[in-house]
């Protein structure tokens, strides 16, 4: 599931409000709810291997996904994190974009690799061993830095020379150097 989620319930504590997360598991519990305007939205419980995922999804976003939502596989939710309530006790919750079957989402094949680089956490010396631990992974995937800093984000095309083979052993690396969860594969 690494190869398709940047995050679980387990460590979504750790990310930042309106962080961009894709989360898997099999939904546990649906409850409906009516809109102003009439319109069904509804709230999901996603369950995973670490716990539970509180997951809102607004009436456009559930007509479009109702089927797949109401099937008894695992799905992969894509969404924005939304923390709410005091720091000691935030109430986690994602507002889904997008949802597609786990099975679904392990045989599209990506089309790039993001690594997501928090300008207060990780040191020069993180990035250049960074940049030679995936030197080793050459292949025809487009890579892409996202430096945030604060509330700014820098994007760095990697180029042509810094294609890269999309892997389990290179997420894996890139993140023991990043952080958890810092290499998205899109």
């Amino acid at each position: 599931m690494k190869l398709v989620t940047n995050a679980n319930s387990g460590n979504l504590n750790t990310r930042r409000d309106k962080d961009n997360v894709e989360i898997a598991g099999i939904v546990s519990g649906i409850s409906e709810k009516k809109t102003r305007r009439n319109n069904i939205m509804c709230y999901i419980t996603l369950e995973d291997l670490q716990g539970s995922i509180n997951t809102i999804f607004f009436a456009d976003v559930y007509k479009k996904y109702y089927t797949i939502l109401h099937e008894e596989e695992p799905i992969v939710i894509k969404g924005a994190l939304d923390i709410s309530g005091v720091e000691e006790t935030p109430k986690l919750t994602v507002i889904a974009q997008e949802v597609t079957s786990l099975t679904q989402s392990l045989e599209n094949p990506y089309k790039q690799v993001r690594f997501m680089v928090d300008a207060d956490k990780v040191s020069t010396e993180n990035i250049s061993s960074l940049i030679s631990s995936i030197k080793k992974f050459h292949g025809k995937y487009e890579g892409y830095m996202h430096i945030l800093n604060g509330k700014s984000e820098t994007i760095i095309y990697l180029g042509d020379e810094c294609r890269l083979d999309i892997n389990d052993k290179l997420k894996k690396e890139a993140d023991s150097i990043l952080g958890e969860g810092a290499t998205i594969y899109s």
